[in-house]
């Protein structure tokens, strides 16, 4: 929450509109995204461990205001404009800053902007109005039942649009998120599934080979 408050009044001084968020998943990166909502800013996820020359036409497709990276390198190798910002700086006390008027954010003003692979040409940009997530949300509660004490593996990468369904339907019921990052997790699920009693698992079919 203090973090969220921290986030919210460097978003609303700088004036921004549009983030780029290019961390590994983990807290920072689930309270950007969820902050980046909360205070109305149109976000877009980059992963650190894409390809550079990715990350460099995202950005300046994308236009950011604000960058969210915590290693400058990949601030530079990105070539991002705007304002980068480190997340371990935004942490406030509570209480002394305010979420950026969310109530007035419209249904469909963009809550994200999610490029496609590339793989049949240059990636695409799609915009995802908060209509449009919102209901995603919703399905995804009523459809698989989620609840607070679930444990949600979060293993699809932060730039592939599953990820969304696992943070925001996460996040609306208090379930807890376990991110599968590294390689040794991501090859062998079943450690991080047993070591944290996960109850909830989403990915694409072909992931349930690696099982």
């Amino acid at each position: 929450h203090s973090w969220s408050r921290g986030f919210s009044e460097k978003v609303h001084s700088a004036g921004a509109t549009k983030l780029l968020i290019c961390l590994p998943a983990g807290f920072y990166a689930y309270a950007a995204v969820l902050s980046s909502y909360l205070c109305g800013v149109t976000f877009c996820v980059v992963s650190p461990t894409q390809p550079a020359q990715r990350r460099r036409f995202v950005a300046g497709d994308f236009a950011p205001d604000l960058v969210l990276c915590d290693t400058p390198a990949l601030f530079d190798e990105t070539h991002a404009a705007g304002l980068c910002l480190n997340p371990s700086e935004l942490l406030v006390a509570d209480g002394s800053a305010t979420l950026w008027h969310t109530d007035l954010a419209q249904p469909t003003d963009l809550a994200y902007v999610l490029y496609t692979s590339g793989s049949s040409g240059t990636p695409k940009g799609v915009k995802i109005t908060r209509r449009g997530l919102d209901a995603l949300v919703c399905w995804a509660i009523e459809t698989f039942g989620l609840r607070a004490d679930d444990i949600y593996g979060q293993y699809a990468p932060l730039h592939f649009d599953m990820s969304m369904f696992d943070i925001f339907g996460g996040a609306a019921v208090g379930a807890a998120l376990v991110p599968f990052v590294a390689t040794s997790e991501r090859l062998f699920p079943g450690k991080l599934i047993m070591k944290h009693g996960i109850t909830f698992w989403n990915s694409v079919p072909q992931i349930l080979e690696v099982f």
